[in-house]
Protein backbone atom coordinates (compact mmCIF):
# COMPACT_ATOMS: atom_id res chain seq x y z
CA UNK A 1 0.00 0.00 0.00
CA UNK A 2 1.29 3.56 -0.88
CA UNK A 3 0.90 6.44 1.43
CA UNK A 4 0.53 9.85 0.36
CA UNK A 5 0.51 13.16 1.73
CA UNK A 6 -2.81 14.93 2.19
CA UNK A 7 -2.66 18.68 0.96
CA UNK A 8 -2.17 20.60 4.20
CA UNK A 9 -1.09 18.23 5.98
CA UNK A 10 2.40 17.78 7.30
CA UNK A 11 3.52 13.77 7.92
CA UNK A 12 6.81 12.68 10.17
CA UNK A 13 8.20 9.74 8.77
CA UNK A 14 11.43 7.99 9.42
CA UNK A 15 13.57 8.57 9.95
CA UNK A 16 12.50 11.72 10.92
CA UNK A 17 9.96 10.72 13.69
CA UNK A 18 12.59 9.08 14.78
CA UNK A 19 14.84 11.98 16.28
CA UNK A 20 11.28 13.35 17.26
CA UNK A 21 10.26 10.18 19.55
CA UNK A 22 13.93 10.55 20.92
CA UNK A 23 13.99 14.32 21.89
CA UNK A 24 10.47 13.44 23.21
CA UNK A 25 11.53 10.31 25.35
CA UNK A 26 14.70 12.85 26.52
CA UNK A 27 12.38 15.20 27.66
CA UNK A 28 9.88 12.95 29.39
CA UNK A 29 13.14 11.87 31.44
CA UNK A 30 14.18 14.99 32.34
CA UNK A 31 10.63 16.43 33.88
CA UNK A 32 9.76 13.36 35.39
CA UNK A 33 13.37 14.34 37.77
CA UNK A 34 11.96 17.78 38.84
CA UNK A 35 8.29 15.94 39.61
CA UNK A 36 6.29 17.38 36.07
CA UNK A 37 3.55 15.18 35.07
CA UNK A 38 2.02 14.81 31.70
CA UNK A 39 -0.88 16.26 30.80
CA UNK A 40 -2.51 15.84 27.55
CA UNK A 41 -5.53 18.28 26.21
CA UNK A 42 -7.96 18.02 23.37
CA UNK A 43 -7.35 19.63 19.96
CA UNK A 44 -9.66 21.66 19.53
CA UNK A 45 -10.74 23.82 16.35
CA UNK A 46 -13.32 26.39 15.56
CA UNK A 47 -15.56 24.59 12.76
CA UNK A 48 -15.42 27.79 10.29
CA UNK A 49 -11.68 26.56 9.61
CA UNK A 50 -13.34 23.38 8.10
CA UNK A 51 -15.89 24.94 6.62
CA UNK A 52 -13.63 27.44 4.80
CA UNK A 53 -11.49 24.80 3.49
CA UNK A 54 -13.96 22.37 2.86
CA UNK A 55 -17.40 24.44 2.09
CA UNK A 56 -19.11 22.22 4.00
CA UNK A 57 -20.41 21.63 7.52
CA UNK A 58 -20.87 18.55 9.17
CA UNK A 59 -22.60 17.98 11.77
CA UNK A 60 -19.85 15.77 13.72
CA UNK A 61 -17.46 18.43 13.84
CA UNK A 62 -20.41 21.31 14.77
CA UNK A 63 -19.33 22.55 17.85
CA UNK A 64 -20.57 26.61 18.71
CA UNK A 65 -18.35 29.25 19.33
CA UNK A 66 -17.99 30.50 22.77
CA UNK A 67 -20.10 33.54 23.63
CA UNK A 68 -17.92 36.25 24.63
Amino acid sequence: MKFFRLKGMLDILPPESEIINFIIATFEKIVKLYSFSYVRTPILEYTNLFERSTGLTLSLIHISEPTR
